[in-house]
């Protein structure tokens, strides 16, 4: 899948070809999804049925260099080939050989995997030095990370971006996000438990005010009827004082009091 098709769309295309492929069509669609140069999330891949199965497979490494394009960095491929693109370096930058289970990338997909880890890199800071850059995806020159920089910038993965060569960082507002490991996953599931537990509790704290106060006001409403009650009897009261039609006051054996 390429052209003008939206990421969701390429994606699904994608998932579609591979839920009934044979492995070797399956690992082939990994290759070309992991190559794609707008393509930059693949959890819903990962998600097929049929890719899940080439684990323990003859294909096993076309999978684990999925897993790796969703949620690994260049880091887990360095001296497998990551490299073959842009001559920059063995990948001897962390001191260890990669994974023997990962394939060796092309050039396409070099550059994919050096920009998903550039988002991880950007991920929760403000300004990103360029060495951080180099020394992270093997890069031999400030040219070079700039240029990834401004690719990155182009494609939508880094917002801000702004060079400061002279500061020799990189300044970000913002970055895209990639795809959850499966602890990430658990992660947010032990969190949102956690906030529906805390959620309860204020519910019930606030349930237990408003229950209070509704009591508060029904006390209220009830007081101000006996006011109202009592006012009416004083004033029914006085007004039974009050008209006797017109004789003037009365002692107590009936007879008129004189003036």
């Amino acid at each position: 899948p390429r052209g003008t098709m939206s990421e969701a769309e390429v994606i699904a295309g994608y998932c579609s070809a591979a839920a009934t492929s044979t492995p070797p069509t399956i690992a082939a669609i990994i290759a070309d999804a992991t190559a794609h140069p707008h393509l930059y999330t693949y959890a819903a891949l990962l998600a097929v049925p049929a890719v899940r199965a080439l684990d323990g497979t003859a294909h096993a490494s076309s999978l684990a260099l999925l897993r790796v394009f969703a949620y690994g960095t260049y880091a887990d491929v360095v001296g497998r080939g990551g490299d073959d693109g842009d001559g920059g370096g063995s990948g001897a930058a962390n001191g260890e050989a990669a994974s023997p289970s990962i394939p060796t990338l092309n050039p396409a997909q070099t550059l994919k995997l050096r920009r998903l880890t550039l988002m991880s890199l950007a991920r929760g800071v403000s300004r990103l030095p360029y060495a951080t850059i180099a020394v992270a995806l093997d890069l031999p020159s400030t040219r070079a990370v700039e240029d990834l920089v401004i690719g990155a910038v182009y494609e939508g993965l880094l917002a801000g971006g702004r060079l400061n060569p002279r500061a020799g960082v990189v300044e970000v507002t913002g970055c895209r996000g990639r795809d959850l490991t499966p602890a990430d996953v658990a992660g947010l599931g032990r969190g949102l438990a956690a906030w529906r537990t805390r959620a309860g509790g204020v519910l019930g704290v606030l349930g237990g005010e408003v229950d209070r106060a509704r009591a508060v006001g029904r006390a209220v409403a009830s007081k101000r009827e006996e006011a109202a009650e009592a006012a009416a009897s004083v004033a029914a009261a006085a007004g039974a004082v009050g008209g006797g039609g017109g004789g003037g006051m009365v002692s107590a054996l009936g007879a008129p009091v004189g003036r």
